[in-house]
């Protein structure tokens, strides 16, 4: 969830007075979960925060799916939630799409909301919500990733591109960068690329405007539909 909208956690903790979250995690280990009591002291300080899991391996939940669904009515009987968080149904990864069709199933009368995994699965969907970020929450967001889930460093998908430290995609090194982040919100939905320059994938995005005089690393020049319409 924090690479999905970890901007959107910030900002919710940051404005909402007492919240209090409930973090479902479906898989990991002792290690990840360690790691995502870190996360959340990060991306919700200040917050009520009970986090449950289920322990179940990783890539495995489709054929775990009365675990998940027992995991999810216990958290939906503990409170009555204003806001839920899950993935997207078109996620490509088979552990975030099972989430993704149970919540509607528990949460039937409640605002849920799905968000995009920048990865290099290439399952862009079309979003029609946008949490801006500014360029330091970007950066922040990014940081506090790093610090919360060392764990995964190592791992070739798990890279985040930034330039003059402003962050903007989550993509693996080496590979086409097919998914970027908008360098305006929680977004992987870009459908304007000024100048990729040299970096990464630069092949796969050949360049629809001339750069500006903007110093900053081309990579931030990466825009969603909604940070262009004007």
């Amino acid at each position: 969830i924090e690479i999905g909208c970890g901007g959107t956690l910030r900002r919710l903790a940051a404005s909402v007075p007492g919240l209090t979250a409930e973090l479902v995690l479906a898989t990991g280990s002792e290690e990840r979960l360690a790691e995502a009591r870190h996360s959340a002291e990060l991306f919700l300080p200040g917050c009520a925060v009970l986090i449950s899991t289920a322990g179940l391996p990783d890539g495995r939940l489709p054929a775990h799916w009365d675990e998940v669904k027992e995991l999810l009515e216990e958290s939906a009987g503990r409170r009555n939630a204003d806001l839920v968080l899950a993935p997207r149904c078109d996620d490509a990864h088979q552990d975030h799409r099972t989430v993704a069709e149970l919540v509607p199933t528990v949460w039937r009368d409640h605002l849920v909301l799905g968000y995009e995994i920048p990865k290099w699965d290439g399952d862009v969907g079309n979003p029609s919500l946008y949490v801006s970020l500014t360029a330091a929450q970007m950066r922040e967001k990014v940081e506090f990733l790093h610090k919360a889930y060392p764990s995964q460093s190592g791992r070739d998908w798990f890279d985040v591109h930034d330039g003059e430290g402003d962050p903007d995609v989550v993509a693996s090194e080496g590979r086409p960068v097919s998914v970027p982040a908008c360098r305006g919100c929680d977004s992987a939905e870009v459908v304007r690329v000024v100048d990729l320059g040299d970096q990464p994938g630069a092949d796969h995005f050949p360049p629809l405007a001339t750069p500006g005089p903007d110093p900053r690393w081309p990579l931030e020049l990466w825009l969603c539909e909604s940070c262009t319409l004007g």
